[in-house]
């Protein structure tokens, strides 16, 4: 702890022990400032001001120690949720080869040659389900036996 942070630390937990009602003698601010002299001063003063809030006893120093390691876990926990919900992936739906996939980020010639094979893609899958109905209103008999001109004979029909 520097200097500054050092006489920080001293007015805010001589400040605590006034709320809280606790003599503060200087072997006592000697003995917390020694326990916690190696967690940072932000830390330290959000914790305090946390005891100053929440305590109804004056905190030991390990329970000072608790509420700064609550503190940085739960600053970790955030900036963790904030860099995974800034890099989600995104989910298209409306894809025809699969209803959940993750969309890559592509340049516009890129885009434009893949929108042309799924149009082209959607136009086969279309044909094929119209060549499939003509086959299927076929009579009965003529399923397994059928050419493919006989089958587009039906289609046009159809």
């Amino acid at each position: 702890m520097t200097d500054p942070d050092t006489k920080q630390f001293i007015v805010r937990l001589t400040l605590l022990a006034e709320v809280l009602g606790e003599p503060m003698t200087p072997t006592r601010l000697m003995g917390y400032l020694s326990s916690v002299d190696d967690l940072p001063i932000e830390d330290l003063a959000d914790a305090l001001n946390d005891c100053a809030r929440t305590c109804r006893f004056f905190p030991k120093p390990v329970d000072i120690r608790d509420r700064v390691a609550a503190i940085q876990d739960t600053r970790v926990m955030k900036t963790i949720r904030a860099w995974e919900e800034a890099n989600e992936p995104r989910v298209v739906a409306a894809l025809p080869v699969a209803a959940s996939r993750v969309e890559p980020v592509l340049t516009p010639e890129e885009r434009a040659a893949r929108e042309a094979r799924l149009e082209v893609g959607w136009q086969t899958l279309f044909a094929n389900a119209k060549t499939l109905a003509a086959h299927r209103a076929m009579p009965s008999g003529d399923h397994e036996t059928a050419t493919v001109a006989q089958i587009h004979e039906w289609r046009r029909r159809g």
